[in-house]
């Protein structure tokens, strides 16, 4: 009898603020050389995706929460301006997902879904649909629960 076995993803932040830091290539090496298949970018430096083109690793790129404001009210023509500049111009780098915005505070809540929304619907429009939009939630905005996660219900609201 044959069994379907999972695959899992072994995933790194890769953050550019610090001093002395590694040449983008060795990064890049390293990365591959322990195994990573993901790696997440804060912000699409132009560097670090030409430097992971075409090396195999899913890339989660990151729209910073100061391009927020022009993602949500801009439309989708803001939007398209983002993923040519920050996707589409490497197309030997595999993304995965667009992160807009990081650890959004409660009072610029109301730019995200809009944001989003036109990014994803960008993404569609340039035949990106692949690609997937998400976000992260700070952690002092999940509620204090000494239940299991399982038992936990997330609510939004604005």
């Amino acid at each position: 009898m044959e069994s379907e076995i999972g695959t899992t993803a072994v995933g790194v932040c890769w953050g550019m603020s610090g001093d002395n830091l590694p040449p983008t290539s060795k990064v890049t090496e390293m990365l591959r050389e322990n195994g990573f298949t993901v790696v997440r970018l804060y912000v699409p430096d132009s560097a670090v995706l030409a430097a992971l083109g075409c090396t195999g690793i899913r890339v989660v790129v990151g729209a910073p929460n100061y391009d927020r404001p022009a993602l949500a009210h801009g439309g989708t023509a803001a939007a398209a301006a983002w993923i040519r500049e920050n996707i589409q111009a490497y197309p030997t780098v595999l993304f995965r997902f667009v992160v807009v915005g990081n650890e959004v505070a409660s009072a610029d809540m109301q730019l995200l879904v809009p944001a989003m929304e036109n990014v994803h619907a960008a993404l569609a429009a340039a035949g990106l649909g692949h690609i997937k939009v998400t976000t992260t939630s700070a952690y002092a905005r999940l509620p204090s629960c000494s239940c299991s996660p399982a038992q936990l219900f997330l609510r939004w609201s604005p």
